[in-house]
């Protein structure tokens, strides 16, 4: 019977790498008769700085040098082999948070199944979440090919410029065979019948689903050693194809070789970097744990300046620990910190006190007559001063009733009502009339300029304010787009303890109510933690200081010109 790889066979600079990869032993998971190929895996590592450079940033026409980290696991990938000489491993997890070079290392990946991995009529693709992201590696690719006079020579490019024709590599070998390399996207139709030799999966935890993994992982079943790499950041909490593709990963890891164990599978390589939900995130030797490129592609004073903007923002720390350290979060947090929010002044102000200072105003109007909103915020005097607002809410008396017998705890309507933060409006239907006079009213007297409100949500009281009565309405769409800017400043001032909002019960309520979901990028805006919850407080805020935003934002003479 064949032995299991010996440990003295393999060189020690090739086990002290393997040691980088976290909680897991090639050697010690490896089957009887497997072995490592040191030429193979110095083949495939030595391709790098060989035939590829840099194509952005600092490193811009530099060759590609693996570092340590990727070394490991590229080498053992594709140097470990089965008795027959074919490669032990057939599919790889590598998960670890952003800018540790996913990007640029899947596009060296691709070019190394294509041109150097000896299979005949190759097929290659990457699989991203998008059309743009996917075009993000197919550019990467052709950048990487100018660079090298060799992969210039041997490889053609197809849609390149755009246009109807499909984005395509295809390298002809010295014997004339074609292979061909394809990005693929996940937010596109992707038939099946794909014959797939090499698969990279580019940042798992973007897909919606799991469907094009498994089309692709399905499309290797006759080829004689193919490979499905996935290379992903963490997604957020749930029954998603990343935390599933993960669990799966731990479960192999964690199986330590013994095939009577589950998770035993020794064709699958796992490579977790993560930190611990109980690892403190400001701690630099967690950001080191979980980032193995940090101070080689992804700076240190990045990650300081990431942590320093999200230890007092739960959104942000969200975010900061799942993108930058692999923690897996839920993909919404509260928006906005009440405790930052009962230390801002809470001064009821007399509205001829506010008269004569800078006002805009922001209106929210109710779908089902429960809470129409209206906040004038007042800029302050001083540049670093405070920003006082006044907060209208109206509601008809059915929901009122219908919301009091429901969350009497959380949302006492007739109590705010008694108190004067509310106005309800008798029977099952909002008095808009009324609603209109005050506004009206209150505008000519701050000398708003401007009352924002929501085209998606307009209604013939909008139209009458503006048409009729001279208000100055102006259309401020309730999206990502428009709001992003105005909830990150709104966040700043709260958290600066910069806005006076009076002690208003209601206002507190909505903020409060109030969750983010940001993309990868940060970029957020107020949501609905529950369905039944009310923003609208938070919304009219946002809006309000948005205006004011847009007021001090200067003039791109171009669009003007265009505008003109």
């Amino acid at each position: 019977m064949a032995k299991r790889a010996k440990r003295a066979c393999i060189p020690s600079e090739w086990r002290r790498l393997f040691r980088l990869i976290p909680g897991y032993d090639p050697v010690r998971t490896a089957l009887p008769g497997q072995y490592f190929d040191v030429a193979a895996a110095e083949h495939v590592c030595g391709f790098f700085p060989a035939c590829l450079h840099h194509v952005k940033g600092p490193a811009a026409g530099q060759p590609f040098h693996l570092a340590e980290w990727e070394k490991a696991w590229v080498g053992c990938l594709f140097g470990w082999k089965n008795p027959d000489g074919k490669r032990r491993y057939r599919t790889a997890f590598v998960y670890v948070p952003k800018k540790n070079n996913k990007t640029t290392l899947t596009a060296g990946l691709v070019l190394y199944g294509l041109t150097q991995d000896g299979e005949m009529g190759a097929e290659v693709y990457s699989a991203a979440a998008s059309k743009e992201q996917a075009g993000i590696i197919f550019n990467t690719i052709v950048g990487m090919r100018r660079l090298d006079e060799d992969l210039k020579a041997a490889l053609t490019v197809f849609g390149e410029k755009g246009g109807s024709q499909q984005k395509s590599v295809v390298y002809t070998d010295p014997s004339g065979i074609q292979s061909v390399y394809r990005p693929l996207a996940a937010d596109e139709d992707t038939a099946d019948g794909l014959n797939v030799h090499m698969a990279v999966v580019d940042e798992l935890h973007r897909h919606k689903s799991g469907a094009l993994l498994d089309i692709l992982v399905r499309g290797t079943a006759v080829r004689s050693q193919p490979l499905v790499i996935i290379i992903t950041t963490a997604a957020a909490a749930g029954d998603n194809a990343c935390n599933r593709e993960r669990e799966r990963a731990i479960r192999v890891r964690d199986n330590g070789g013994d095939p009577d164990k589950p998770g035993f599978d020794p064709t699958y390589l796992p490579v977790i970097f993560e930190a611990s939900e109980k690892d403190d995130p400001g701690d630099p030797k967690v950001w080191a744990k979980a980032n193995p490129g940090l101070g080689i592609s992804k700076p240190w004073a990045y990650m300081e300046q990431e942590y320093r903007k999200a230890k007092d923002d739960p959104v942000a720390m969200n975010l900061f620990k799942r993108l930058d350290l692999n923690i897996i979060t839920q993909d919404v947090e509260s928006l906005f910190d009440l405790t930052h929010w009962d230390r801002c002044p809470a001064v009821l102000r007399e509205p001829k006190e506010l008269i004569g200072r800078r006002c805009w105003g922001a209106l929210d109007l109710s779908q089902s007559n429960d809470l129409t909103a209206l906040a004038w915020v007042f800029e302050p005097d001083e540049p670093d001063g405070v920003w006082d607002v006044l907060w209208r809410f109206w509601c008809c008396e059915e929901a009122a009733r219908k919301r009091q017998q429901a969350k009497a705890s959380e949302t006492p309507y007739e109590v705010w009502a008694q108190n004067g933060w509310i106005e309800i409006h008798d029977g099952s239907a909002l008095d808009y009339p009324k609603i209109k006079e005050r506004i009206v009213e209150e505008s000519a007297m701050f000398g708003a300029g401007g009352v924002a409100y929501d085209p998606y949500n307009a209604s013939d009281i909008c139209r009458d304010l503006l048409n009729s009565f001279g208000v100055p309405m102006v259309e401020f769409r309730q999206g990502l787009v428009s709001l992003n800017d105005p909830t990150k400043r709104t966040k700043e001032l709260i958290t600066a303890h910069k806005i006076n909002h009076g002690g208003n019960p209601v206002a507190r309520w909505c903020i409060g109510n109030a969750v983010g979901k940001p993309d990868d990028k940060g970029n957020v805006y107020p949501i609905k933690g529950k369905s039944k919850d009310k923003i609208d407080g938070a919304m009219v805020l946002v809006m309000g200081i948005g205006m004011s935003m847009r007021a001090a934002a200067p003039v791109d003479a171009d669009q003007l010109i265009v505008a003109l």
